[in-house]
């Protein structure tokens, strides 16, 4: 179908969510259209300019991400309802303490900034929350370890026994993936919480199973892929989280 355009209007718009595509023919007014206005997108090929809806991708969030989005709503309504001399306390709290995120890096917050991670903390920990600043308390360190993968098991240990009686720990993997890096940090996802124990090895086949929705390992073989676990510590008065220690697996199969 041809339409001749004699200037660009709500008509033009109004005409064009009718069609697919539609051939367009200048007149005096206009000598050219490229790209997109109002949800139509103008473009040329071997049979001249042509506009066409933009296409719309509707992506359904996961469970999980609902779950996310829901606790971080809870602690935005949560900090709105707090005094304002106790969001103050907050302020200054944070003015004299940065936080260290999973990445070891250091970073300047807001009160408000500081009061959500520590609510979304407790929220995935449990506890009795604390909604004055807390006193400040150095992370534990959680130790370097190793991880065993089989098609029927999926363990972390320790060489020794890991003593955090007072931490929680959270335990982050990412699907099996061609390569890792950076880019790829993205892609973790928390598996599962460990309550505060003393232990020396810990399985998390099933909590990762039904996070990444497998029923079992790809057996040994002939290829190859990496996984990467990543482990914070959750502290269980005032709920301040380490920087991740991680492992990266290669696995053959």
């Amino acid at each position: 179908m041809t339409t001749v355009i004699k200037g660009i209007s709500n008509v033009l718009a109004s005409f064009l969510i009718l069609l697919n595509m539609a051939r367009i023919l200048y007149a005096s007014q206009v000598n050219e259209l490229k790209g997109s206005i109002g949800g139509l997108s103008f473009h040329r090929n071997a049979a001249g300019t042509l506009c066409r809806l933009k296409p719309s991708r509707v992506q359904t969030a996961t469970q999980k991400q609902s779950d996310a989005k829901i606790l971080f709503q809870q602690a935005v309504a949560a900090w709105s309802n707090l005094a304002w001399d106790v969001q103050n306390d907050w302020n200054l709290f944070a003015a004299t303490h940065p936080k260290v995120n999973y990445w070891g890096e250091s970073k300047i917050l807001t009160g408000y900034n500081w009061y959500v991670s520590i609510f979304i903390n407790w929220k995935l920990t449990g506890g009795s929350f604390p909604t004055s600043p807390p006193v400040w308390t150095t992370p534990l360190v959680v130790p370097s370890f190793g991880c065993s993968v089989w098609s029927t098991h999926f363990e972390i240990t320790w060489s020794g026994l890991f003593h955090f009686p007072a931490n929680y720990l959270l335990i982050y993997a990412s699907p099996p993936l061609m390569s890792i890096g950076i880019r790829n940090r993205k892609l973790l996802k928390l598996v599962q919480v460990v309550n505060p124990a003393v232990i020396s090895s810990v399985s998390i086949r099933d909590a990762y199973f039904n996070t990444f929705g497998f029923s079992s390992m790809p057996l040994p073989g002939t290829g190859r892929y990496f996984i990467q676990v990543s482990i914070c510590s959750i502290e269980s008065t005032y709920f301040f989280n380490s920087a991740f220690t991680s492992e990266s697996l290669e696995i053959m199969f």
